[in-house]
């Protein structure tokens, strides 16, 4: 199961919003609560929170349709809302629609390009599109966002080793994800001891860093 993003915005309400609450607030009938609670962006985050959350239950009940309806909702209402464009992409993705994935998770990520786990997804996209180049490019951004990201060094091994015929390329991101995950994965241990049977013998070895993958 995908993880989903929790997070609305880049940081905080957009102040647009906050700017026309407070014109129609200006006109109403005064209220005797307190001040706080009458601020425009407290209002208007409450009322987004409140739908985001609702979308976010129904995605982790697995009601996708349901989910995929309240997150188009809220982004036709707040296109700059970076986690609704992002757990959208990972519905589609859930769903096979690879291109209608694709596109919401470019979207996330040009509101937000510090999001490891959209440029991971991404990647995977790409992947399953036959598009390469594209999905190397966006795991190495996972990975120039967030270096401890392991998910994204798997991932870049695995598009290496199977599916562009590179092991010598995949064997240090196989290395590195383990480190990560000290050593812990049962499964790529036997990946990365298959890959050295397989490669001519190196004089000599060294970690890979995410650095080197990103130049």
């Amino acid at each position: 199961m995908y993880p989903v993003f929790t997070r609305l915005y880049n940081g905080g309400i957009i102040l647009l919003l906050a700017t026309l609450l407070l014109a129609a607030c200006t006109s109403a009938p005064e209220k005797k609560m307190p001040q706080e609670k009458l601020t425009p962006s407290k209002l208007v985050d409450n009322k987004i929170k409140r739908e985001f959350k609702q979308a976010l239950v129904l995605m982790q009940a697995n009601k996708l349709p349901q989910a995929a309806e309240k997150f188009h909702d809220l982004i036709e209402r707040y296109p700059q809302m970076t986690g609704a464009w992002a757990n959208l992409g990972l519905l589609h993705m859930k769903a096979g629609e690879w291109k209608k994935a694709q596109y919401a998770l470019q979207q996330a990520l040009s509101l937000n390009s510090n999001l490891a786990p959209a440029y991971n997804y991404l990647g995977v996209v790409n992947r399953n599109l036959g598009l390469f180049r594209q999905a190397e490019q966006a795991y190495k951004k996972a990975i120039n966002a967030d270096p401890a990201y392991a998910s994204a060094w798997l991932n870049l091994g695995i598009l290496y080793d199977i599916y562009m015929n590179q092991p010598a390329q995949a064997l240090p991101q196989y290395e590195q994800y383990q480190h990560l995950k000290n050593n812990a994965d049962n499964k790529v241990h036997k990946w990365i001891v298959e890959l050295k049977r397989r490669l001519p013998k190196q004089p000599t070895s060294s970690r890979t860093t995410g650095n080197h993958h990103n130049g």
